[in-house]
């Protein structure tokens, strides 16, 4: 149900309804037990990098010359609401949505078992959940709302997720002025191959204790002036994550992350100066790794070249964030893992474009990484051991059409 299929004379209106989804996911991966050189193993005493050769995995379970596993999930969601419009939606109580819903799920893998059997085993579980929400205006100078959904019982039994946002609007010299605050408190349930896991390189039957996470965020914003400043405190318990083995790992305490940033879009004439600065801190590295500065600049220059026919932009965009324990990815897991062998950052990764809006089409030219080789420390990765981009030249076209 959408904003339009409410009353347009502001009456009290109720809806009732049902939703049926399904969605299926699977994955299969394969590889070959052959070793790989790594050309930056270490250094000399000279400063030289030396060579040295690897596998991939340490662990080969099934087959010890090449692996092909496979997954699949399947999810089957019903749900039955009611969403209400008491008397004016933006009146101090606008909306109030409620529902109870069903959720079906099927896992699938391979396991030892199996060979007898001569099918995958099959995993089926059900979760039950209940929810509402609940949002209103004062005007235009409040805006807030509040949501809830808990699962009593069945496979997530005991989850539940808890939300609230305030907005204040002020206004100076018909400038507004916009104040926003939300929380957010979760207990969720570690998803099913965080539990289980079979497969050629990894193993794994653990049960996981639910995480905690709550979440605080605010932020101060004045529109026509492109500026913006907010921060947010996170804490959360028993993080799940994948250790420096790639291997499910449960943290016992609490961590918590503290997150502050500012932007400010610059305008002078057709030069737009556009900046993003994210300062973060966390209290356990090993288990949220994030950077402490992260930026993101644009600068361009935009006008016409044949009023109201054809306009266009020219610059760069830059991203840079300091030095810190980036995740590795772990293809045969498809997951991002805690690798604390090496650090990634202090790279400046520029992009060089051209953006042309021609009546309802646009077109942008766009040379990825143009400092490459110019300047930085040669290391530009986003993830451990995944370089970016070394140059790309990229083209694309969008246009509009009329209904």
């Amino acid at each position: 149900v959408t904003d339009r299929d409410f009353s347009l004379a502001d009456l009290s209106t109720v809806y009732i309804g049902h939703s049926f989804e399904y969605s299926s996911w699977s994955k299969i991966y394969t590889d070959n037990n052959v070793p790989y050189t790594d050309e930056r193993d270490h250094r000399d005493e000279q400063g030289n990098f030396v060579s040295a050769e690897y596998n991939y995995y340490d662990n080969w379970f099934i087959n010890p010359t090449q692996t092909r596993d496979s997954i699949y999930e399947r999810v089957i969601s019903n749900r039955i609401f009611v969403q209400a419009q008491p008397w004016d939606r933006n009146g101090v109580v606008g909306t109030i949505d409620a529902g109870v819903g069903l959720d079906l799920h099927t896992y699938s893998q391979f396991e030892l078992d199996d060979y007898l059997s001569g099918h995958y085993t099959k995993v089926k579980k059900t979760s039950y959940f209940a929810y509402g929400s609940v949002n209103g205006k004062i005007k235009k100078y409040v805006d807030w709302g509040a949501n809830i959904k808990f699962y009593p019982s069945g496979y997530r039994g005991g989850d539940i997720n808890i939300g609230a946002h305030l907005a204040l609007t002020g206004y100076l010299r018909g400038h507004p002025l916009i104040l926003e605050g939300r929380l957010s408190m979760d207990r969720r349930s570690p998803n099913y191959w965080q539990e289980n896991l079979f497969s050629n390189h990894y193993i794994w039957s653990t049960p996981l204790n639910k995480e905690n996470e709550t979440r605080f965020e605010v932020k101060f914003s004045v529109p026509d002036f492109a500026f913006e400043v907010g921060g947010w405190q996170g804490v959360v318990s028993d993080k799940i994550y994948y250790g420096a083995d790639s291997n499910v790992a449960q943290h016992a305490g609490s961590v918590s992350l503290t997150s502050v940033y500012a932007r400010k879009d610059f305008r002078l004439g057709g030069l737009h100066l556009d900046n993003r600065v994210l300062l973060q801190w966390s209290t356990d590295q090993e288990v949220v790794p994030v950077p402490l500065l992260s930026a993101f600049l644009s600068y361009y220059y935009e006008f016409w070249v044949v009023r109201d026919v054809l306009r266009l932009q020219i610059g760069l965009d830059g991203r840079y964030n300091t030095r810190y324990y980036a995740p590795g990815y772990n293809p045969a897991l498809s997951v991002y893992y805690n690798q604390r062998e090496v650090e990634v950052g202090n790279y400046p990764y520029m992009d060089a474009f051209v953006m042309a809006k021609w009546k309802r089409m646009r077109i942008f030219l766009k040379y990825q990484h143009v400092n490459k080789g110019l300047f930085g420390n040669g290391e530009y990765f986003s993830a451990a051991g995944y370089p970016l981009n070394p140059g790309m030249f990229k083209i694309g076209i969008s246009w509009g059409f009329y209904d």
